[in-house]
C-alpha cells in the first residue's frame, strides 16, 4: 500500500473513531436518543441551544408536545429579548409573544398536547409561510378533506419547501405530536435559513413603511353615522400599537390592535355633533402610535368628511300631541328614534347647569336623559312615563329640577320617589301603590293617566332620584 493511501486510510479510521467517540458521549449525556429516528435533529438541537434535556440527561423525544413546549422553543429561539429584565415571568412573555405573532390564540389550552397539524401550523405562522401556496401538492393526500383554509396553504407551503413530507400518501395531521417531530421539522428549517429570514422580520417592528388609506361614505345623509374603514398595510406581523381616532382635532376613540402583518381593516363609528352650527364638513383623523426601541413612532392620514343636515325639518317633525290610543302597548310600538331625539334638544339649543338635561316628550310618553351641553347632548337614557290626562295635562315648558322628597303619602295611596321640576306641584314618581307598601295599586303608564305628574316605573324613578342633580333642565313638549 502506497503512502497516499495508508493516509487516507488513516483518515477514515480517525473519522470514525471520533464520530464513535461522539455517539459515544451523545448515548452517555443524552441515552434516550441514542439511534433514535430524529437523533441527528435533536444533536444539533441540543448543540445549538434550541432545546436543553432534563436533569437526566434524557430528551424523552416520544414524549408528546404541549403547546407551551412548542411556544417556548419557537419564541425563545426567535425572540429579540428587551433590555434588562423581561415584565412578568418568562413564560408569560412567550405567551404574549406567541399571541402577538399570531402562532397562538386567546384562550388556548397552554397545557394541552398539539396536533401534527397544529405544530405544523405555528411553525408556519412563525415562518411566515402560507400565502399564495401551491396547494396542488395535497390535493391527493387521505388528509386533503381535514387541510380547509389558511392550514391548507400552510401545510402546502411546508411540503413544497420539503420540510414535511407524506408517508403512504397521508401526513397523519389529527396525530398528537411529538417533541422529536417538532424538534426535528425545527431544525430542518433552521437549517434552510427560514428562521434567519423570520427573526428580522419578527423583531424589526418599525411602522415607518406602513401605507393607511380610508374607505368612508362620500357625504353623510341625515342621520348616518360615519363608518370608516382604515386599512392598514405593510406592517410587521405582531407589531403592538395604539390606534387614535380624531374629528376636527379632538379625539374621538382609541384602541390597541396587534398587527397582522398582511392586510389589516379596522372598522371605527363616529357620531357628529347635532346643532344649530354644525357645520356641513369635518376632518377625520386617524393615527397607528407605536413604541420601537424607547423611541415612540407615529403614522397618520385623514380625509374630510362631508354631510348634508337639515336639522329644521326633523325638529318641525317633533309634535308634544298624544295621538295614541291610550294603551301602553302603543308606546312600546313607538318612539321617535334616537337621531331624532338627539337632533330635538341640540337644534333648539337648550341648556343645563348640571351637565344632564331631560326632555319628556309628551308624543309618545317618553322621558329621555342626556348628558353633555349646549349643542353635544347625547342620549343616555329612555324611561317609558304616563302624564297628565285631559282635562289635567302636564304643561309644556322648560323647568328646572328644585327638589326631591322620599315620597308622597296620601290616604289612598303613595308615590315614592319624588323629584320636583314644577312649583305648581308637578313632579317624576312612581306609580300608585297601596298605603304604606311598595306594593303596585294602579299600574297605568304609557298613556296619558295622571293629575299631571310623570308616572314612571318604580326602578326608573329610583334612578332619576339617585342620579339627576339639583337645578337639571327639564324640557316638557
Amino acid at each position: 500500500m502506497n503512502l497516499i493511501k495508508r493516509l487516507i486510510v488513516l483518515s477514515l479510521i480517525a473519522a470514525l473513531l471520533l464520530c464513535s467517540a461522539a455517539a459515544a458521549l451523545a448515548d452517555e449525556a443524552h441515552p434516550d436518543i441514542s439511534g433514535h429516528k430524529y437523533e441527528e435533529y435533536l444533536l444539533r438541537a441540543l448543540e445549538k441551544g434550541y432545546i436543553s434535556g432534563y436533569d437526566s440527561g434524557n430528551v424523552r423525544p416520544d414524549r408528546e408536545i404541549t403547546k407551551k413546549e412548542a411556544i417556548s422553543v419557537i419564541v425563545k429561539n426567535l425572540c429579540a429579548f428587551p433590555d434588562g429584565q423581561i415584565d412578568g415571568s418568562r413564560s408569560k412573555y412567550f405567551v404574549k409573544i406567541a399571541m402577538n405573532w399570531g402562532v397562538i390564540n386567546s384562550g388556548d389550552n397552554l397545557k394541552g398536547t398539539i396536533t401534527r397539524l397544529k405544530g405544523y401550523q405555528m411553525l408556519a405562522t412563525a415562518a411566515g409561510i402560507g400565502e399564495e401556496e401551491d396547494t396542488s401538492v395535497i390535493d391527493g393526500l387521505k388528509d386533503s378533506p381535514f387541510l380547509e383554509g389558511e392550514a391548507r396553504e400552510q401545510v402546502a407551503g411546508l411540503i413544497n419547501r420539503g420540510f414535511i413530507e407524506p408517508e403512504e400518501n397521508r401526513l397523519g395531521v389529527y396525530r398528537i405530536m411529538t417533541r422529536a417531530e417538532f424538534i426535528a421539522l425545527f431544525v430542518k428549517m433552521d437549517d434552510a435559513g427560514v428562521w434567519d429570514k423570520a427573526k428580522k422580520e419578527l423583531n424589526d417592528t418599525s411602522i415607518s413603511k406602513v401605507k393607511l388609506t380610508f374607505d368612508h361614505s362620500e357625504r353623510l345623509t341625515e342621520g348616518e353615522p360615519l363608518v370608516v374603514t382604515v386599512n392598514i398595510d405593510g406592517g410587521k406581523r405582531g407589531t403592538e400599537c395604539t390606534a387614535v381616532w380624531y374629528k376636527n382635532g379632538g379625539e374621538e376613540g382609541r384602541e390597541d390592535i396587534i398587527l397582522s402583518g398582511k392586510h389589516s381593516e379596522y372598522k371605527f363609528e363616529i357620531y357628529y355633533p347635532i346643532s344649530d352650527y354644525t357645520p356641513d364638513s369635518y376632518i377625520v383623523g386617524f393615527e397607528l402610535h407605536h413604541k420601537e426601541n424607547g423611541k415612540d413612532e407615529v403614522k397618520g392620514g385623514h380625509f374630510t368628511q362631508y354631510l348634508s343636515t337639515d336639522y329644521k325639518s326633523v325638529v318641525e317633525r317633533i309634535s308634544n300631541k298624544y295621538e295614541g290610543d291610550y294603551t301602553l302597548q302603543y308606546a312600546l310600538d313607538n318612539d321617535y328614534t334616537q337621531y331624532e331625539k338627539h337632533v330635538f334638544v341640540n337644534y333648539k339649543g337648550y341648556t343645563s347647569s348640571t351637565g344632564y338635561l331631560i326632555w319628556v316628550n309628551r308624543h309618545f310618553q317618553r322621558t329621555n336623559i342626556y348628558v353633555g351641553s349646549k349643542g353635544n347632548w347625547k342620549l343616555i337614557k329612555e324611561f317609558i312615563v304616563g302624564t297628565g290626562r285631559p282635562g289635567s295635562v302636564t304643561p309644556v315648558g322648560v323647568f328646572k329640577v328644585f327638589g326631591k322628597q322620599p315620597g308622597w303619602y296620601k290616604t289612598k295611596y303613595d308615590v315614592k320617589p319624588i323629584v320636583n321640576f314644577y312649583q305648581g306641584g308637578y313632579a317624576f314618581h312612581s306609580r300608585l301603590l297601596y298605603h304604606g307598601t311598595d306594593e303596585v295599586k294602579d299600574p297605568s303608564i304609557g298613556f296619558p293617566v295622571s293629575l299631571g305628574c310623570m308616572r314612571m316605573y318604580n326602578e326608573d324613578v329610583q334612578w332619576m332620584y339617585d342620579n339627576i342633580p339639583i337645578w337639571t333642565t327639564v324640557v316638557v313638549w
